[in-house]
């Protein structure tokens, strides 16, 4: 009996497949994979997760979760892929590796303060490592004296030293310097998407209550608050700052009454002035500094 030609009789639901597989195989190997969601908080390596994860795909940090990549007895915390941030997610970079390259979207927040990233690579070329939507909150931790920016400015001002690019954007713009003693040097081109968009530089070290206010105040000056409201919650922020600067050590539970205040007042506003993510976002740094006090 002779064989028949199975490309003439062809069902619709078959074509689809076939097309289907097409489009699928031609992908990237990453997107082929649904993201690894990292909820809550995510230290690697730890028991949960003793090695790398990602395995050569998307890492994504969800709203209010943390992902902490460090160092541990020898250990280094890998990320086999890329990581998204969403709003309000976090990513601490403390000695880690990121094999690709790193997406900080608008209202996410990055601290480096050791580590690698691979970056996107092409042909052998490294285009960027981290790209940084422009209300993206990231800071590099080292040795302020030594950072250079190539395509960049840094700048010194009352919320901190930060660079921006210096040419039209998008730019890519490369910071070196060093992580601090003994922590490695840093080497890290990023993808600024805004000329508005600034990238801070911060001492290496743990954070004073009046370093993570400053920092505090900076957030809500990002937010481009309508002034009425910006005014009221700047001068809460500058009532905490000045209790801290007294004299008196009995002014810190002071501090701390007047910390509730500015977290009452951002209450006040969520999904009003302040969406939800952004007020959980403020409320977060702001019971960081109360822990601390």
């Amino acid at each position: 009996m002779k064989r028949k030609n199975k490309c003439k009789n062809v069902g619709f639901s078959t074509i689809l497949c076939a097309v289907t597989a097409i489009l699928f195989f031609a992908l990237p190997s990453n997107a082929q994979e649904p993201p690894l969601e990292i909820t809550g908080e995510v230290t690697v390596p730890s028991f949960e997760y003793p090695g790398p994860i990602g395995d050569g795909g998307n890492v994504l940090v969800t709203p209010n979760s943390t992902l902490n990549l460090i160092v541990e007895e020898g250990i280094i915390g890998t990320v086999n892929g890329y990581i998204g941030i969403q709003e309000t997610g976090t990513l601490n970079l403390e000695g880690g590796y990121v094999s690709f390259d790193v997406v900080a979207t608008n209202g996410s927040e990055v601290n480096i303060k050791g580590g690698d990233v691979g970056g996107f690579i092409l042909d052998g070329i490294t285009y960027w490592d981290i790209i940084v939507k422009p209300t993206a909150k990231v800071t590099v931790f080292g040795t302020i004296a030594n950072f250079f920016v190539t395509n960049g400015t840094i700048i010194t001002d009352s919320s901190g030293t930060y660079f921006t690019a210096n040419t039209s954007v998008p730019a890519n713009c490369t910071l070196t310097g060093s992580y601090g003693e003994n922590a490695g040097d840093i080497n890290l081109i990023f993808r600024v998407e805004s000329n508005a968009t600034r990238i801070y530089l911060a001492e290496s070290g743990s954070s004073s209550p009046e370093q993570l206010l400053e920092q505090l105040i900076v957030e809500v000056e990002i937010l481009n608050l309508n002034k009425g409201i910006d005014n009221s919650l700047d001068s809460k922020l500058q009532n905490v700052l000045d209790a801290l600067e007294a004299t008196n050590a009995g002014q810190r539970q002071d501090a701390v009454n007047k910390m509730n205040a500015f977290i009452s007042a951002v209450e006040a506003q969520r999904d009003k002035a302040i969406t939800s993510g952004q007020a959980d976002h403020l409320i977060g740094l702001a019971q960081g500094i109360i822990d601390m006090l």
